[in-house]
């Protein structure tokens, strides 16, 4: 399962990209909703 996370404090993206690692699934973050638009799916 891949997950895009979009938060703009770093330390909330660092916490919650650790607790998806241990629970197997892949996270790709976006510090902005315009950075989140601009990864390709």
């Amino acid at each position: 399962m891949n997950v895009l996370f979009i938060e703009d404090d770093r330390m909330n993206r660092r916490v919650v990209k650790d607790m998806l690692d241990v629970a197997g699934v892949s996270m790709v973050e976006a510090e902005s909703a315009e950075r989140g638009l601009e990864i390709p799916r």
